[in-house]
């Protein structure tokens, strides 16, 4: 009897240890379930802000797009029959690239061509500008900044 006592004993023992290990695993695989649901939605969460930026009509374009910038505003101030006297980068941070343009041109072509200012899709901010009126035309310092992502 006392054979049995002990074996009982011993099988409550290894019952009990084996269904601790299981809820130990369970709420593990539990834990480990919640975490996983969070990185998820946190996921989700950046993929849907993301597109909303990316379908944004002004962003930040990719650094090796900015020479496609730099010629849409060259054919900009082109089309206003401005003379580019000088365009060189001036600056590059994290945030973008800033460029100085130099243009000489009429009055009503270069005041056209600063209200129009802009290249398709991308993120432009003036940053300088200055005019002067040399031999009949208007003589215009622009630096913009181009931003990247």
């Amino acid at each position: 009897m006392k054979r049995y006592r002990d074996l009982a004993i011993l099988l409550l023992a290894l019952f009990l240890m084996t269904t601790v290990g299981l809820c130990r695993a369970v709420m593990t695989t539990a834990s480990d379930s919640v975490e996983t649901q969070q990185m998820q939605l946190e996921v989700a969460d950046f993929n849907n802000k993301a597109a909303a930026i990316n379908q944004q009509s002004f962003r930040p374009v990719q650094p090796e797009q900015t020479g496609y910038v730099q010629q849409d505003i060259l054919n900009l101030a082109q089309g206003y029959g401005l003379e580019i006297m000088k365009m060189q980068r001036v600056a590059n941070d994290e945030t973008g690239e800033t460029y100085q343009l130099d243009i000489s041109g009429p009055w009503v072509s270069t005041a056209n061509f600063l209200e129009g200012f802009q290249a398709k899709d991308a993120l432009l901010t003036m940053r300088y500008l200055s005019f002067e009126v040399v031999g009949g035309k208007v003589q215009t310092i622009l630096q913009y900044k181009i931003y990247t992502k």
